[in-house]
């Protein structure tokens, strides 16, 4: 039987949860449609179309940022749409035809003897056909599923002699760009065994959409749901869900600082202690940057409670990543977590170092 306190947690929990979905999915219809650049030397870009004219094209990427490409070095222009529809036009002239070579003079048809038939003409032969969009696939689902990009990481730490020792990481993030909305998540996991005895067990989750709502897209409002435990912290489940207002502190194609204030609830169930849940402020703070080939991406995140002050956590997440060579990646990450009421027999903070081979997609 679910004591009353529980329903009430659950009850708040959920609620934060559906108004979360609701207001993502209610923005999805006015996001603006993703457009395709075709450019001469067979690369493309996809993302948002930002301006266009007769010398250039501005278009902004979920990867490369704000891209400006002159006139001259594109093929051509189209919205995603235009891919599954022939009659669409795109915005590139369509290129005069070539003028036919001469044909060659028949020579003459001997007396009695039959000229051969004329290989029968077939339009599909002549005519590149594009499949049309599969009609049992919504579109706003399949714009939900495409052009997410990102990056997996997995690393191992082994030691064989008078200590045996075995962890094993796993982490994951991506990000989406559709308009003015960002989806982003993120995965992180341990585990690990000293001599036989566990000194690893963790896995987490977070979800993240950014809706830009003003005019030069540095405002945006968020909201975000995470979970995940913790068997050697003594955490059996840590959930939290809110939203609030951030602002791009700086907004540059290679860097980005951006400050958030909201709020959320947050629960954890502990093993060997009362469980705690409240709700909290939350401060947040992101920097990213790329100094030529290294990316750093950095979160900071501090939520004390409403009723009590002295009841607060503190995530650090700092990630630097460099190019090996396509598509693998050396990354180095360091996480923080601090508690101010963990559970019994557990210390306060928790720091992790993890050095990982990662796959860029």
């Amino acid at each position: 039987m679910m004591s009353p306190r529980r329903r009430r947690d659950f009850r708040c929990t959920a609620s934060l949860w559906y108004t979360f979905w609701i207001l993502w999915l209610a923005h999805l219809p006015a996001a603006a449609e993703p457009w395709v650049v075709y450019l001469k030397n067979g690369d493309r870009l996809t993302g948002e179309l930002v301006s266009r004219n007769d010398k250039r094209v501005i278009i902004k990427s979920a990867i490369a940022g704000r891209v400006t490409i002159a006139r001259g070095d594109i093929d051509r222009l189209a919205p995603v749409s235009a891919l599954h529809d022939p009659a669409l036009s795109t915005t590139s002239p369509t290129p005069p035809a070539a003028p036919s070579a001469p044909q060659p003079v028949s020579a003459p048809v001997a007396a009695g003897v039959k000229p051969a038939p004329a290989p029968a003409f077939s339009p599909s032969a002549t005519t590149n056909n594009v499949p049309p969009r599969d009609p049992w696939i919504p579109g706003w689902i399949t714009g939900m599923a495409t052009n997410w990009h990102g990056n997996f990481q997995a690393g191992l730490n082994l030691g064989l002699g008078t200590t045996d020792r075995t962890t094993l990481y796993a982490n994951g993030s991506a990000a989406k760009k559709w308009g003015r909305t960002v989806s982003t998540l993120t995965y992180n996991a341990a585990y690990g065994e000293v001599n036989g005895i566990q000194n690893a067990n963790m896995m987490a989750g977070t979800a993240k959409v950014d809706v830009e709502i003003s005019p030069n897209r540095r405002t945006y409002a968020y909201g975000q749901g995470a979970g995940g435990y913790d068997a050697i912290r003594k955490i059996d489940l840590e959930y939290l869900g809110g939203g609030g207002l951030g602002y791009k502190l700086i907004d540059r194609p290679k860097r980005v600082l951006a400050a958030e204030l909201g709020f959320q609830y947050q629960s954890f169930d502990y093993s060997t202690s009362e469980d705690l849940s409240s709700v909290a402020v939350r401060f947040g703070q992101s920097f990213n940057t790329t100094v030529e080939k290294l990316t750093i991406s950095q979160r900071l995140g501090f939520t004390p409670s409403v009723e009590d002050f002295s009841n607060y956590q503190v995530n650090f997440f700092l990630t630097f990543s460099y190019p090996l060579f396509k598509p693998l990646t050396l990354n180095l990450n360091l996480m923080d977590q601090y508690l101010s009421q963990p559970a019994a027999g557990v210390q306060n903070n928790d720091l992790q170092i993890q050095t990982t081979i990662g796959i860029t997609f």
